[in-house]
């Protein structure tokens, strides 16, 4: 019989290779309006991202998941780092639930029955989730100090 076939490698351990194939007979694509080689045109975008609160949640977990990728799921400074800023993230989305529904209380979906039915339910799911996970938030900051009712959040927004 054949040997058994090694045991896995851990997260840590694994290598992820990315292959991206380029036509060499085409010219590159220009680059858009918005981008420009000046590093302070970067800088007045980043203020600009970092000035809404949506902006400041997405820099937020690309460190989130840039910590989660690095710690490969095992203890460590990495992990925690990846834990803290998870919830550091939850008091930027207080507004989220809204932003979820507005859309379609403004301009209600048309259309077959079952495409609108889709519509009210994912944003319905969606605030629902993130409101869900607002509780979840305070219970764990000690601003909702019923922690049956914080268990129960968890489990819908989970």
């Amino acid at each position: 019989p054949p040997p058994p076939p090694p045991p896995p490698l851990p997260l840590s351990r694994r290598v992820v290779v990315v292959v991206v194939v380029v036509n060499p007979s085409l010219p590159p694509p220009p680059l858009p309006r918005t981008m420009s080689a000046d590093p302070m045109a970067y800088a007045k975008q980043l203020k600009g991202l970092m000035a809404q609160s949506d902006g400041k949640d997405k820099v937020l977990a690309l460190v989130q998941y840039a910590a989660m990728f690095a710690s490969g799921g095992e203890a460590g400074t990495a992990l925690s780092v990846q834990k803290s800023f998870g919830a550091a993230r939850k008091p930027f989305r207080l507004y989220k639930p809204f932003e979820f529904v507005m859309p379609i209380l403004q301009n209600p979906p048309r259309g077959k029955a079952l495409a609108v039915a889709l519509e009210y339910t994912k944003a319905l799911g969606m605030a629902v989730y993130m409101g869900c996970d607002h509780f979840v938030w305070a219970g764990q900051a000690g601003v909702l100090t019923d922690k049956k009712l914080a268990a129960d959040m968890q489990k819908v927004s989970f």
